[in-house]
């Protein structure tokens, strides 16, 4: 089924990145590429649509922390490659938040940094995901983090630059996690988060846009990449080590014939 946002019991954020345009007018094959949050409560049945769809690839972006928080069931018909990605700019965030010294403006800001940061800081890590989704197979992809919002977020954007998909389709799917991730829901949990290291009151709208996705902060991530490189087949080549026939690979996978 061409579905993009799929339905789940208790996998957050789960969507297909299928149907997008991408080199030569080939589509992203439907059911090949999927991102989402944390896979810590999938059901039963969530792990069956996973398998049904031919899912036996993952790529978990979260820090060990996070994993203990909230760990993955065991998934026996998938491997897990594991990253770590962390954003830079976001270091002791919280603490300058619960010390009062962040305002809303500071903290997009600092999301904004961080993006560039992913850019320039974590070829390592994105260029490892991408030289193996450059594998010649047939396995379908999941990518995710914990809430599959940032690191999730830039990692498909890249994928989906990788495929040539027009910078703005890029941005509208991006952008999707406004309405299957709200910020309410993310600062519920953050609520849950402060209140249980005795942060009882604390500002909504300063944090607010730590717990969405904004067009400036994948645009900063774009324009870091022009600075530095130009354009993206030199980023992918010069910071991640994918060359033409790479990316071919990629393209041969991921795209309808």
């Amino acid at each position: 089924m061409n579905q993009r946002l799929l339905t789940s019991e208790g996998i957050p954020n789960l969507r297909d990145v299928g149907g997008y345009a991408g080199r030569g007018g080939r589509r992203v094959a439907w059911g090949r590429l999927l991102r989402s949050g944390h896979l810590a409560d999938a059901t039963p049945m969530d792990l069956a649509a996973l398998r049904d769809l031919g899912i036996t690839e993952i790529h978990d972006f979260r820090r060990p922390s996070e994993q203990s928080m909230h760990p993955s069931p065991a998934i026996a018909y998938a491997r897990t490659h594991h990253y770590e990605l962390r954003m830079g700019s976001t270091t002791g965030f919280i603490d300058r938040f619960v010390a009062g010294e962040m305002s809303a403006s500071d903290t997009h800001q600092m999301m904004v940094e961080g993006y560039r940061s992913f850019i320039s800081e974590r070829t390592g890590e994105f260029g490892r995901l991408l030289r193996q989704l450059a594998q010649p197979t047939d396995a379908g992809v999941l990518l995710h983090c914990t809430a599959g919002k940032d690191r999730t977020g830039l990692a498909t954007a890249l994928v989906l630059l990788a495929l040539e998909v027009d910078p703005e389709v890029i941005l509208e799917d991006y952008l999707l996690t406004i309405e299957t991730h709200p910020a309410e829901h993310v600062l519920t949990i953050m609520d849950r988060f402060l209140s249980e290291r005795g942060h009882d009151q604390w500002d909504r709208e300063a944090m607010r846009p730590y717990c969405t996705v904004h067009a400036d902060y994948l645009t900063a991530a774009m324009d870091e990449i022009a600075r530095g490189w130009g354009d993206p087949p030199s980023y992918f080549k010069a910071a991640m080590g994918l060359d033409s026939a790479a990316l071919k690979r990629l393209q041969t996978r991921f795209l309808e014939p």
